[in-house]
């Protein structure tokens, strides 16, 4: 559909997608790099009917093995940055031709998805390489 007249837009900036079907027959994939390195990966997919993933709109997320095909796609979108994030957060779905394309690269504040990392509590390998990101950024500066 055409973009709406701007008085029916956000009042402020906003980011508008054109809607992709694969968002309800497969779903959203979220890749997560701590420092340029792989470390986890979901799903998340909308409630029956609906087209926002997020579980506030009753979508569900689960952990995934990231395919050969999707690690990549995410280590060459990261190539294309200037310098390495201590994290990332690569959103990808299926566009009308079946490729994958990025929706959003998650620079800046980005939900990390740390309980569909592999591990519970201390031993969260998401957190472990987040944490052994950090502290070598630390001792780096």
């Amino acid at each position: 559909e055409p973009i709406p007249p701007a008085d029916n837009l956000p009042p402020a900036q906003a980011m508008i997608q054109p809607f992709q079907s694969s968002i309800q027959t497969e779903g959203e994939y979220s890749l997560l790099y701590f420092d340029g390195e792989f470390s986890h990966a979901l799903v998340k997919r909308p409630a029956s009917g609906d087209y926002r993933i997020q579980s506030i709109y009753n979508g569900t997320e689960d952990r995934i093995e990231a395919s050969s095909n999707l690690l990549s796609l995410a280590k060459q979108l990261l190539s294309l940055l200037d310098e390495t994030p201590l994290y990332a957060r690569i959103d990808l779905l299926r566009g009308e031709g079946r490729d994958f394309q990025l929706i959003e690269l998650e620079l800046i504040e980005p939900y990390l998805y740390l309980s569909h990392a592999i591990g519970e509590g201390g031993a969260n390998e998401g957190a472990i390489k987040l944490a052994k990101a950090a502290r070598k950024r630390l001792d780096e500066a």
